[in-house]
């Protein structure tokens, strides 16, 4: 498994891996807030800086639920 996951990666632009590496951190986030949802929390995901800046500008905020 693992030598077909490179071997499909060597396939792939940057641009396709940054997209792939984004789309998984959102899928990620998602179920983190799902998670707090079950916990009683009311959560939420904000983009607080330009991706120029850096990649990682996705800010996670909760509170609990009233």
């Amino acid at each position: 498994m693992v030598g077909w996951g490179l071997h499909v990666i060597r396939f792939w632009t940057a641009a396709e891996r940054e997209r792939v590496g984004r789309l998984c951190k959102l899928l990620i986030d998602c179920g983190r807030c799902d998670f707090l949802k079950t916990k009683g929390f009311s959560s939420r995901l904000t983009r607080y800086v330009e991706t120029a800046v850096t990649l990682e500008n996705v800010l996670l905020t909760a509170v609990p639920s009233s």
